[in-house]
């Protein structure tokens, strides 16, 4: 939200923070890309290439992975049985 209010190197240096309280957000990759935005409109267009790029590589990750959290869910107990034969789960 600092983005929209114009507070970009507020919202850079929250990026980190943000990051590290949910290492495993299958969503990473929107941390990187707001952040390129904020150094955008912060005027530095090479630190927001560098993010694009990181941001890139996160959601390749995600995409490429796409059943990872389902099935660790699934073998933690977490989804109910119908759940695990709709998408063929092993649990």
């Amino acid at each position: 939200m600092k983005i929209c209010f114009g507070e970009h190197n507020t919202a850079i240096e929250h990026e980190p923070r943000a990051m590290r309280l949910s290492p495993l957000d299958p969503f990473l990759w929107a941390w990187h890309f707001f952040t390129a935005l904020a150094h955008f409109f912060a005027g530095r267009p090479e630190d927001a290439a560098s993010c694009v790029e990181a941001s890139l590589r996160e959601r390749l990750v995600a995409v490429d992975e796409p059943g990872t959290v389902a099935d660790k869910a699934a073998r933690h107990g977490e989804l109910p049985e119908k759940i695990h034969r709709r998408h063929g789960m092993a649990h």
